[in-house]
């Protein structure tokens, strides 16, 4: 599985495993560094939307994406939202995840589309609720 697909534990947002969709390739695509590139990216580059944070909105965000056979994001939708604040951020945390391989059947790139689980938590946020 490539380096959409690995877990980790969610900071401010973060990413986790879940069901790709069905396609038989020979490798999957890959984000540059792997899963480890892929976590640095999403802590230096995801911002957590300042209403959401002004409401206390957390939760995650279902952004289906499609990995062309250039290896860039493209067609990219919400198909699942804890809260719509949440969307735009997720959206464009996963349009910026560009420079990666694309998936390959018989030694042909091919597309192939993920679903991508942005994780808005922010942990100051029970301290701030109880002021």
């Amino acid at each position: 599985m490539g380096a959409w697909g690995q877990s980790t534990e969610p900071t401010l947002a973060a990413y986790e495993e879940v069901t790709q969709y069905e396609v038989k390739v020979d490798k999957q695509a890959s984000f540059p560094g792997g899963a480890k590139g892929l976590m640095h990216y999403i802590g230096r580059h995801i911002l957590y939307p300042i209403e959401a944070m002004k409401k206390s909105v957390q939760g995650k965000v279902f952004v289906k994406f499609t990995v062309g056979n250039d290896g860039q994001i493209m067609k990219t939708e919400v198909t699942k939202t804890d809260h719509e604040l949440l969307c735009p951020a997720a959206i464009n945390t996963v349009i910026g995840m560009q420079g990666g391989k694309p998936a390959y059947l018989n030694d042909q790139p091919i597309e192939v589309s993920y679903v991508f689980p942005v994780v808005f938590k922010w942990e100051g946020m029970k301290k701030e609720k109880g002021r």
